[in-house]
């Protein structure tokens, strides 16, 4: 084992400086879900410079299998272990502060899926040098829209990603720990999460006759306040569930009310029943709050 142990650190230091490289023109090149062309492109050819086979998922995305070595495998040996990354980027400005910052104004990597390629691609780099080793089939999975819904997991899976896996990892950076250091806990470590829409158009007018417009702003405005007090009153709190909210528009002028307004958050819970039942629930409670306004309303729950 020790002498493994010092086979993979001399492989590390042997790819370090080109994984580094792929990941910091990640970072430059940000694309956003189902857009990630050009990343899916470069670490397919540092693939190809390196003679590992691989299949593209459609539209974005790869996967790499590397087989166990040796001719009387046991049937453990034939299952697959699968260690993941995602591809893309937010659509959100980067401070310029940093000699790799994203060249595409209004996109960066502000998840850490640039990393999480960075690390997955030198894995497979060094799995593939050191694959005399491996007592077990492993997959490695570079998954495309992991921010947006639909979710790009749902996509590969229907294109084979998970056939004859029996074990998934994947890992996500966190700020919070210190650079060498992992994380690890018992049950759930990251919520699932829903993005949640509502759309509400009613009759606008001028702002000093309120009373004969059904004010939207105000009404958004209701809303956002009172989801927070409901959910918490209505979801145990140990299932850690919360809806917060990204994005409200509405009225163009300061001395007019809007006809039209839209609302957009994220709803994530800790427990899968809750989330299996968010689009009903989350439905009701905006028609609860939101009926006393009297306006046509959109509500959209997407997972």
């Amino acid at each position: 084992m020790a002498d493994l142990a010092k086979d993979i650190f001399s492989e590390y230091q042997k790819y370090k400086d080109s994984i580094y490289q792929v990941r910091r023109k990640i970072h430059q090149n940000p694309e956003v879900s189902w857009a990630e062309f050009d990343t899916t492109k470069l670490i397919c050819s540092v693939l190809e410079k390196n003679k590992i086979p691989y299949k593209k998922f459609k539209p974005t995305g790869l996967m790499v299998d590397i087989k166990a070595s040796g001719n009387n495998k046991t049937k453990a040996q034939e299952k697959i272990i699968a260690l993941r990354a995602d591809l893309d980027a937010l659509a959100i400005s980067e401070p310029k502060n940093r000699q790799f910052v994203s060249k595409k104004q209004g996109f960066m990597h502000a998840c850490g899926h640039d990393f999480h390629c960075g690390a997955l691609l030198g894995a497979v780099l060094i799995v593939n040098s050191l694959k005399s080793h491996l007592k077990q089939n492993i997959r490695f999975i570079f998954q495309p829209s992991e921010e947006a819904e639909p979710s790009g997991a749902k996509a590969i899976i229907k294109q084979g990603a998970l056939v004859g896996v029996e074990q998934l990892y994947a890992l996500h950076c966190d700020p919070a720990l210190e650079v060498g250091t992992l994380g690890v806990r018992s049950g759930s470590i990251t919520s699932a999460a829903s993005h949640v829409s509502v759309e509400v158009k009613g009759k606008g007018g001028h702002t000093s006759r309120p009373h004969l417009t059904n004010d939207i702003v105000y009404a958004l405005s209701s809303l956002v306040i009172e989801s927070a007090g409901v959910l918490s009153r209505r979801l145990d709190p140990r299932t850690v569930s919360s809806l917060i909210w990204g994005t409200i528009s509405a009225g163009e002028a300061p001395n007019s009310v809007a006809q039209y307004g839209k609302l957009e958050g994220s709803f994530r819970t800790m427990d899968y029943n809750i989330w299996k039942n968010a689009k009903n629930f989350l439905q009701q409670m905006i028609h609860e709050i939101l009926d006393s306004y009297k306006f046509d309303l959109k509500i959209n729950v997407a997972k």
